[in-house]
């Protein structure tokens, strides 16, 4: 579940503020945030029950269910960013 959250993250955050417009058009058109914010949501939702699941999947939890959603979200948002990291570099690399 914390993959699809993070892809689904990915998703959103590319189609909502990294997908451009054709030449002359503004930037956040009306269908383009549409199926951006949709795929935010259900990330947070996702990674959100992937953390309840992980609280209620140990016998003895010794985080609160709100400090595992935070990590769960947290460690999203730094895979992601990790991956792009690497994926600079490696394009660099390349080049």
């Amino acid at each position: 579940m914390f993959l699809a959250g993070t892809f689904a993250l990915s998703y959103g955050f590319a189609e909502t503020f990294l997908v451009p417009g054709t030449p002359g058009e503004t930037f956040f058109q009306k269908d383009r945030v549409l199926f951006g914010l949709l795929p935010l949501a259900t990330a947070i939702l996702i990674l959100c029950l992937a953390g309840w699941l992980f609280t209620r999947a140990s016998t003895n939890p010794k985080r609160r269910l709100s400090d595992t959603i935070t990590y769960c979200i947290g460690g999203a948002v730094i895979t992601i960013w990790a991956l792009i990291i690497i994926a600079a570099v490696y394009q660099k690399g390349r080049s």
